[in-house]
């Protein structure tokens, strides 16, 4: 018996799927769906037929496998092993020889972890059961996933391998991103620990990156380390405009709080007041939120002759804030 993992993104639903999308030979299978996140259908089919499926739809991919493969061996998964006894056990009590075509089964899998499967694929066809996964920056994270679903811990060791010698400044934060995604806890805590001791060398194109929540936990990180109180204000700065609208009020006093940001750049003071407006904070003495007062304050006292300067002006209408390009922040590493 073979099996083969056909991935088609034509349809928006399982509803929708059918054996009429199927090459003709591929009919009459036992078809089972594995649905990503998106609902987009990823049916999973055991058929009989050593030929190799050729797909007549042009997103569709096909891998044709075998049973062997996946569930014997040193590489092989639990979760096809377990799968396929459970098949046979049921075939059994039913009286069927082989599994009955009206059995389906489904595993619903991230969008994301899909670019990792061929990897997987080629671990467990592996021969020598030496050869490593050919894991990358992208796809260790998503290999570790599938390897949990799949019961597969050679495959988890493995990738676990390759992303302890890839970790570095330059890639902790795509793994920080995947981490969270995919709900690795202690592998995010490694990387929120080491981009906060390294934060000097992230740059800003990669704090981009990473939702507001992320570079809240980065910030206020115990092993946080800065050489300079004006670097962390640029970089805030630098990561509130390339968000936008993507920060909230909540979020965007957490992240120029004092205690992550004790000291405004002069250069970023006129900014962080435009951004509170924009996002309609008050900026009054209220005494239940002071918060966004005490904010304007400091960026008064950081630059009080500026933000003196800018008032005048826009008393006789002659300022216009959107007349100076910034396309670096001080630090220049934009």
């Amino acid at each position: 018996d073979g099996l083969y993992l056909d991935a088609s993104q034509s349809k928006e639903s399982v509803d929708e799927y059918c054996d009429d999308d199927l090459p003709e030979e591929a009919r009459d299978v036992d078809h089972t769906f594995i649905s990503s996140v998106t609902g987009r259908p990823y049916s999973l089919s055991l058929n009989k037929n050593q030929t190799k499926l050729a797909s007549d739809h042009p997103t569709r991919k096909e891998y044709y496998l075998h049973k062997v493969n996946l569930a014997v061996g040193p590489r092989s998964c639990e979760y096809f092993a377990r799968l396929f006894r459970q098949q046979q056990q049921q075939a059994a009590s039913n009286g069927y020889n082989t599994v009955h075509p009206s059995n389906c089964h489904s595993i619903e899998l991230p969008l994301s972890s899909l670019p990792a499967i061929p990897s997987m694929l080629d671990f467990i066809y592996s021969t020598d059961g030496l050869t490593p996964v050919q894991a990358t920056t992208e796809t260790a994270v998503p290999l570790r996933y599938l390897a949990t679903i799949f019961g597969n811990r050679s495959l988890f060791d493995s990738a676990t391998e390759y992303l302890q010698a890839d970790l570095r400044p330059e890639t902790a934060i795509p793994y920080l991103n995947h981490a969270d995604l995919y709900r690795q806890k202690k592998l995010s805590e490694v990387c929120v620990r080491l981009c906060a001791e390294q934060f000097d060398h992230i740059k800003i194109r990669w704090l981009a990156m990473l939702p507001p929540h992320l570079m809240e936990e980065i910030l206020y990180s115990k092993y946080f380390q800065c050489s300079s109180c004006n670097q962390v204000c640029s970089k805030i700065a630098a990561y509130c405009r390339c968000h936008g609208n993507a920060i909230d009020s909540s979020s965007f006093l957490s992240l120029t709080d004092a205690r992550v940001m004790p000291l405004i750049n002069p250069e970023e003071a006129l900014f962080f007041i435009k951004f509170m407006i924009s996002l309609g904070i008050n900026l009054d003495d209220d005494e239940h939120d002071l918060s966004g007062r005490n904010l304007y304050e400091r960026c008064i006292d950081a630059a009080p002759s500026v933000v003196r300067g800018v008032i005048d002006s826009l008393c006789h209408g002659t300022y216009s804030y959107g007349s100076r390009r910034q396309d670096k922040n001080s630090c220049g590493d934009y």
